[in-house]
């Protein structure tokens, strides 16, 4: 398992990063992500928040964001068609 300073994290995630126990990462595209997942940051060891709303923020030189507001007020981005971890 993987030693974490857990008293630095401003926001505790639902699950930390080698603790996943009997869940799994699944890659998704961001748009099939969904309020209550298990949204992954980083890479498949990363720690998990759960998404509690979605919303689309318009970029000026680009695709609208897809903007995750998780748990603890963490957030995470992505654009459409880029894959990202969530756990099942």
């Amino acid at each position: 398992m993987p030693d974490y300073r857990k008293s630095d994290y401003l926001a505790v995630p639902d699950v930390w990063g080698g603790e996943y126990g009997e869940r799994t990462p699944r890659d998704v595209l961001a748009e099939d992500v969904k309020p209550g997942d298990l949204y992954v940051f980083g890479n498949d060891h990363g720690n998990a928040y759960r998404v509690e709303s979605i919303d689309r923020v318009p970029m000026p030189h680009g695709p609208d964001l897809i903007r995750f507001n998780c748990t603890g007020v963490a957030t995470a981005g992505s654009n459409a068609g880029t894959v990202v971890s969530i756990l099942i």
